[in-house]
């Protein structure tokens, strides 16, 4: 359906936080021990309710829990659960405790970033309960930066590393795409990133290739490839529902697209029927393939809320003036397609091509498009595409969570989308352990304090009590004077 495909999002963080290259790092080591860098200080949650996120208890109530080396080494009732004599206790008596969320399509900064500037935004993620990221456009210094967050040498959250993209442009033929796949998966990525422009033949040689080198493959929906042979094909996650508005729409209307004929968005739109939309989801939940939905991201970007609110938002406090500059400047243009040189597709949309009820008509499809998703039980990842469109590392998250609330996607999935599933993720797709994003013994103690069971009350998770990454604890008032100094350097 080329001719309908929907703007290319600028999400390949062109903002202000640095270049990011697309070359690989070489000799790249094998991802480090994620609690190599724990704290060896034992420390106590006292009387905390505890949300496991696990199956066979998912609420344990007036619980002490014990962390020491950077995992959870012992749950037990508050009353008889005894506490090592150097432990550091901290009083949980009313609060929740549970996993720490992940931010599932982040952007990183690149190499010529100010190391100062790059730990900074690492600390935004854990100030808003964010213990792992998956950083979604390489740069040479990603990997990097992932060992050094594993190591303790700087306080961030674990680092899952996309490779530099493989588009129409820097994989213009298989053969090409061939050498970047060999290239990326000796270079130590995590994980291949896709975006737009790959032809059928090219898309289908990674695909090998990534099979070959033992690397899976995660991104963007090739006009070209379709919603259909990715799914087809195993590609690990599809992020910000890639392909799924124009494969939504009536056989009708694709099929004068597959003939090359121009076909207005609103049409693609009024013509997608529920029926489709569920088989889609169906598909989706059959091939195994993750979605990354980012609904906070496009709705930014569609709805009629102007730059000044959103500048307004107190999190802007955290991002540069050069950074609000540019996110203003992309909503009050419109910017829909991505503004790197060589990107902008054929077919792409711009301004003019939607109007306010196409927008509005868009966001509903798709929130009914997520909502198809989980009805179907296919697997959901927590992500935003931060930073970038007035959405902070960290803070986004929060934005995300009450969007996937107002689609119908209950608190529970919405949390295990950030937690357990992640670990279920991680484990399946890129060979880590399932030793995260649960609260039970052997787990690693990346968690989130807060003072209200977020399963009734969400936004609890905006102003959590304290959070823990890798055994390390900074409760609130650390925090929030962290935060304070980010602000002042940041010149909010």
């Amino acid at each position: 359906m080329t001719p309908t495909r929907l703007p290319f999002i600028a999400c390949c963080a062109i903002l202000t936080l640095g270049t990011l290259a697309c070359s690989d790092s070489s000799g790249a080591a094998e991802p480090a021990d994620p609690v190599s860098g724990a704290s060896t200080q034992p420390m106590a949650f006292v009387g905390v309710h505890v949300l496991t996120m696990t199956d066979g208890n998912p609420i344990l109530e007036d619980r002490t829990v014990i962390i020491e080396g950077g995992r959870i080494t012992d749950i037990g009732p508050a009353g008889t659960t005894p506490v090592p004599d150097e432990a550091t206790t901290i009083d949980g008596a009313g609060r929740w405790l549970l996993p720490g969320l992940a931010e599932m399509h982040a952007h990183l900064p690149g190499p010529d970033t100010p190391d100062e500037r790059i730990e900074d935004i690492l600390f935004l993620y854990l100030a808003n309960g964010v213990t792992t990221i998956r950083s979604m456009q390489g740069a040479p210094n990603h990997p990097e930066l992932r060992e050094a967050t594993a190591s303790g040498q700087i306080l961030g959250p674990t680092i899952f590393s996309a490779s530099p993209s493989l588009s129409g442009t820097s994989a213009p033929d298989p053969e090409t795409a061939e050498g970047l796949v060999r290239r990326h998966a000796a270079a130590g990525y995590d994980l291949l990133k896709l975006h737009p422009g790959l032809s059928p033949e090219t898309y289908d040689r990674i695909v090998e290739v990534a099979r070959e080198e033992g690397i899976t493959w995660a991104g963007h929906v090739s006009p070209e490839v379709g919603l259909e042979r990715s799914l087809q094909t195993g590609k690990s996650t599809i992020d910000h529902l890639d392909g799924y508005v124009e494969s939504s729409a009536s056989p009708e209307v694709r099929a004068r697209a597959q003939a090359g004929e121009p076909v207005p968005l609103s049409e693609v739109v009024a013509s997608a029927t529920p029926e489709r939309i569920a088989e889609l989801a169906e598909m989706t939940r059959d091939a195994g393939t993750w979605n990354v939905p980012t609904m906070y991201l496009w709705e930014n970007f569609y709805n009629d809320v102007p730059a000044e609110e959103l500048s307004a938002l107190p999190e802007m406090r955290y991002a540069t003036p050069r950074e609000l500059e540019q996110w203003t400047a992309q909503k009050e243009n419109r910017v829909f397609v991505e503004l790197l040189e060589g990107w902008r597709t054929d077919g792409a949309m711009g301004a003019d091509d939607v109007d306010a009820e196409t927008a509005r008509a868009l966001i509903d499809l798709r929130r009914e498009i997520l909502a198809a998703l989980n009805t179907a039980d296919a697997g959901l990842l927590m992500g935003t595409d931060s930073p970038q469109m007035f959405m902070v590392p960290g803070f986004a998250v929060h934005h995300e969570i009450r969007v996937m609330a107002q689609a119908g996607v209950p608190s529970s999935t919405i949390l295990e989308s950030g937690s357990r599933r992640v670990a279920e993720y991680a484990a399946s797709e890129l060979g880590y352990d399932e030793d995260f994003g649960h609260v039970s013994p052997g787990a690693r103690a990346d968690l989130i304090l807060v003072d209200a069971n977020p399963l009734e009350a969400l936004g609890a998770l905006r102003d959590p009590a304290g959070v823990m990454v890798r055994g390390h604890w900074l409760a609130r008032e650390e925090l929030q004077r962290r935060l304070d100094e980010i602000s002042e350097r940041a010149g909010g």
